[in-house]
């Protein structure tokens, strides 16, 4: 996987050693203000891993040097196999940097930002009490550089982890490349596993020897699927920028709404003398010169006024496009809430065929509600494009290219990837690739994927397109 060909492996520094990184944070892949993920070198064997839930991931790692390319390993699920390398290279440049081996021969290079905050840890011959994954009955020990766990001081896992992994009531523990999971009573519930999939605090997903898929839960029972799914919650109070995007033929119109949801507007916008809602349509019923008495609303005859004294005759597009108690009702949205609208023409020769959400006509984006997802969504900017008989995927917002028009057919699925398809071959976007090369591939069951080569080669491929074979 590592090839001295590629650029970025040019004119790296060789002189670095893994001790500059101890007692140091380096946080990688940034949301907003928040770090998904962050490692703290605590000494010259041991790292702790936490992601933005505050779940700890305590391992053991290596330093080694591969054709000339300094490498921090980090011995988790990949072991040290030499195509999985979950890897550091530092100093290119006086940045340090991670690489995502798992890219096919297309590396991915995140920089690394140093943390100044100063954890400490002492990982010797034992951890501190602290480190204990919030759970206050649950510590570890250290013996001939492997990690046990004790539960009341009580020995339940022996000392034969390289790292673990505990999330709800199931630890996951990595010993030479080997993978099994126990639950927090030190029962041993599956072993010799391929991979693990930390579906929830009551079920983990797996692949085991056999290459079968299932779920199981801590008593070691084995689903198809969750008895039980699992939820994400949110907690915003601030105002949220709202992007919605209506299309038509080839042009599209873009508002973004600054002040106000439209999930807070679902019923049609009648008023009276109560509540805030109604206050502002009262406010606006005193800009139009009449509106229905007996239907207490707003006629459409004033609501265009109003839009076209306040020179937003773009909005007047949806007219196009919406039926008429439709379109009544958005052009109120627009005028309760402060907002910038934009009509975006699609490249010349082209016309839009759907957007991410399958839609044809419309897609909307709260800044933060849309991106609360267990699997990252696409960009609502995205819209599938058909050009001169091919289909790609045009970026609204950066008005460029995101998927070149190559390909027989492009189909969203669930907002989150798309399946492309050419040459009677198909692949997943962005989770496997571009490069269509399987004969069949099924629907993600959570994690993981059905796929078969057209020799007859089957297996499993996850969300970052490793592939796991029968």
């Amino acid at each position: 996987m590592i090839s001295k060909e590629d650029n970025f492996f040019k004119n790296i520094d060789t002189k670095f050693s893994s001790n500059e990184l101890i007692g140091n944070i380096i946080a990688d892949e940034y949301e907003g203000e928040s770090p998904e993920e962050q490692i703290y070198f605590i000494n010259d064997k041991y790292y702790l891993k936490i992601d933005q839930n505050e779940e700890k991931v305590l391992g053991t790692y290596k330093f080694k040097v591969l054709k000339n390319i300094p490498l921090i390993i980090l011995l988790g699920p990949n072991g040290e196999r030499s195509t999985n390398y979950e890897g550091i290279i530092v100093k290119k440049d006086n940045q340090k940097y991670k690489v995502d081996w798992n890219h096919h021969d297309n590396y991915i290079y995140k920089v690394i930002e140093n943390d100044d905050r100063n954890i400490l840890y002492s990982v010797d011959y034992d951890l501190v009490k602290d480190f204990n994954f919030n759970n206050s009955n649950i510590s570890f020990d250290i013996l001939n550089s492997k990690i046990g766990v004790k539960l009341k001081e009580e020995k339940i896992i022996d000392n034969v982890c390289d790292s673990l992994n505990i999330y709800g009531n199931i630890a996951t523990i990595f010993n030479s490349g080997k993978i099994s999971i126990y639950n927090l009573n030190g029962k041993l519930l599956s072993k010799n596993l391929k991979t693990v999939y930390q579906y929830s605090t009551l079920y983990h997903q797996v692949i085991d020897s056999k290459n079968k898929m299932f779920f199981i839960d801590s008593l070691g029972n084995k689903y198809n699927k969750p008895e039980k799914y699992r939820t994400m919650w949110g907690n915003d109070s601030d105002k949220n920028r709202t992007v919605t995007y209506h299309s038509h033929k080839n042009k599209v119109l873009k508002v973004i709404h600054e002040s106000f949801s439209l999930n807070a507007y679902k019923e049609p916008l009648n008023f009276d003398e109560f509540g805030s809602l109604n206050h502002k349509m009262y406010q606006l019923q005193t800009d139009a010169r009449t509106y229905d008495k007996e239907k207490k609303i707003l006629t459409i005859d004033d609501l265009e006024n109003i839009v076209q004294e306040k020179n937003v005759e773009e909005l007047l597009f949806l007219k196009k496009i919406l039926k008429e108690e439709e379109y009544r009702r958005e052009i109120t949205y627009y005028l309760l809430s402060d907002f910038t609208n934009t009509i975006i023409v699609l490249p010349k020769g082209s016309k839009k065929v759907k957007f991410i959400n399958n839609s044809t006509s419309k897609i909307s984006a709260e800044d933060y509600w849309y991106y609360i997802s267990f699997y990252k969504p696409l960009a609502p900017s995205y819209i599938i494009v058909k050009k001169s008989g091919k289909f790609g995927v045009w970026d609204l917002e950066k008005e460029k290219c995101i998927i070149s028009f190559d390909y027989k057919s492009i189909e969203p699925k669930k907002g989150t990837h798309l399946l492309l398809s050419k040459n009677n071959l198909v692949t997943y976007y962005p989770y496997i690739g571009l490069i269509p090369k399987y004969k069949y591939l099924s629907d993600y069951n959570e994690y993981y994927a059905r796929f078969e080569y057209p020799d007859g080669k089957k297996g499993w491929v996850n969300r970052k397109g490793i592939e796991y074979f029968d």
